[in-house]
Parts: structure tokens; sequence; C-alpha cells
């Protein structure tokens, strides 16, 4: 594993005025996504068609992964399921299926169409359920056609032992949220207490899977369970005020646990994505130290497992 050096974590207010300085200048570049697309299918598709879902049913199943946390994109009927080769069992086919709203056709023959001479054809809305290819075992192999072969290559990000040692710490410990690597976003679901990150592979270099691995992090130490941090417990809407803020708090978060081992090349871009979110707000700098004392709450909660004195 590769080393990097460690640095005192009492140093926050420096960071946090080192961040406010880069906001501050009008020539910080724009935030920059540090991960790439796996290859495969972006977007909820069927696995019977193999074409994608739209309108209502796009949403919907959009929701659902992200709810559920699954890592593939992919959502099949029972016949579907079977028809490839998978099993799933009625139990669990009944609980995870997600409804979808689809049109029918049906051709009365006995009914002629005067405008066309041909046969009435009747539409009709129908509902169906299908379930995520997560769900489904293959006891011979996950279809071909399903499976990424063209994934970047793991030997190029190899783990920064500091920043896994925290990582590891935080996950491993009693009541602590459950980590989930696969797909294309990352995020943190409090309704599941569950951090989906994409994979480290997915990263050009090391520094950039732990820098968002840290922030996905801090949103977790805001659960009810923990912190109990309203932009966490009583978020409504993305976007409004307290998500926005919530956002603040937890890239603060991975700046401070970046600073505390020594990472430093990632600082311009999570001020570049702080300068964003806290353009929603009149009074700029105030907000910006708000969140940073709430982040060194966040940051000392997961380095110690607890805040000495915080209720």
């Amino acid at each position: 594993m590769a080393k990097a050096k460690k640095k005192k974590f009492c140093s926050d207010q420096h960071v946090t005025d080192e961040v406010i300085k880069l906001i501050e200048n009008e020539g910080l570049a724009p935030f920059i996504k540090t991960w790439e697309n796996v290859a495969g299918v972006n977007e909820p598709t069927s696995m019977g068609t193999g074409k994608q879902y739209n309108g209502i049913n796009l949403l919907w199943l959009s929701m659902a992964r992200m709810m559920y946390g699954y890592t593939s994109n992919l959502w099949g009927t029972w016949k579907a399921i079977d028809a490839n080769g998978g099993t799933i069992d009625k139990e669990t086919y009944k609980e995870k299926s997600q409804s979808i709203i689809y049109m029918s056709k049906i051709i009365d023959k006995k009914k002629i169409d005067k405008k066309t001479g041909k046969p009435k054809e009747f539409w009709f809305r129908r509902v169906s359920n299908v379930v995520n290819l997560d769900e489904v075992t293959f006891p011979n192999g996950v279809p071909k056609k399903w499976v990424v072969t063209d994934e970047p290559d793991m030997n190029i990000v190899p783990p920064i032992e500091s920043c896994q040692g925290i990582m590891d710490n935080y996950f491993n410990g009693k009541g602590t949220p459950t980590l989930r690597h696969g797909g294309n976003d990352a995020y943190y679901m409090p309704s599941k207490d569950l951090v989906v990150l994409p994979e480290r592979k997915q990263f050009s270099e090391s520094s950039k899977y732990y820098s968002v691995a840290f922030h996905e992090m801090g949103h977790s130490t805001g659960h009810e369970s923990r912190l109990s941090r309203e932009g966490i417990t009583a978020m409504n809407h993305f976007g409004d005020h307290k998500y926005s803020k919530e956002e603040l708090v937890a890239e603060f978060t991975a700046c401070f646990l970046c600073h505390h081992v020594g990472i430093t090349d990632t600082r311009e871009n999570s001020a570049s994505y702080l300068k964003g979110w806290v353009s929603k707000f009149k009074d700029e700098p105030k907000m910006l130290r708000q969140a940073s004392k709430l982040a060194q709450k966040a940051t000392e909660f997961i380095l110690t497992g607890e805040v000495k004195g915080y209720k």
C-alpha cells in the first residue's frame, strides 16, 4: 500500500481558511467529477427486450435503484429472468419487485375499421412487476451480454494505507453504515443508512477515490443514530437550504480527513464544489464557517467514534 504523510487533526481551522481563500479566487476552476463511468447499462433497462424504460417507469426504477443501493440498472419480469437462466425465490420476488406500467395492444378481428379496412386495434394500460438483476441468481453465470469487460485497471489506483485504515475502522465499527461499491454514482441514503461508491478502479488517482468516500462518510455522520444533523434527518427537497448546507458539511469533512492523512491535491476541486453550493446563501462566509464547525464534529466522529461534549 502507498503511504501518505499524516498531519495533526487540530489544524482544521487552517484548512477552512485556505479553502475560503480558494473559493474567493475568481480564477478557481470549475468542479470536475473525479471518476469514470463503467461501461454497461446506464439507465433502467428491460432484461426481456433490452430497451430502456421511459416516462414514469424510468423515474420510478431509478429511485428504486438508489433506495435499495442496487449496482445494476437491469430489471426483469419473472418470465425474463427465467428466459435468461436466472432464478429468484418467490418471496424475494414478491418483496423486492417494483411495479411498472406499459401499454398493450389487442386486435379485434371481428371489428373492422371503416377508414383503413383493417381489424380495429385497442390499447389499454397494464401493470407488471420487475426485479433488479442484483436480486437474481444465475447458476451458470450472468449472461455475457450483461457483463462489463472493459473496466479500468485496478493496479493503477492502489489503496492508501492511512486512508483505507480510516474507512475500515469506520465501516467495521459498531452501529456504522453499510458500504457498497458498484455503479457510476456516489451517494448516502439515510433511510437505509447506506453509503454507495464507485469502485476505486474507476478513479485515475487513489486520492480522488478517498476524497469522494470521505464526503459520503461525512453525510453518514448526520444519521439520527450518530450526530443527528438536520441536513440528514430533516432534509425534504434536493437543493433546499438544509440540503445545501449539508453538502457544505460533507465536503468540508472530506477536506479535513484528506488533510489529516496528508492529501492536498484534491483541495482545489473541493473548493469548487463548495463554491457551487455556498452561492445559494446570502451570507457566504458565515455559512462556510458554520458548515466548517459541523464538519469538524463529523471528522472527529469518523476518527474517534465520538465527539466530546456533543449532544
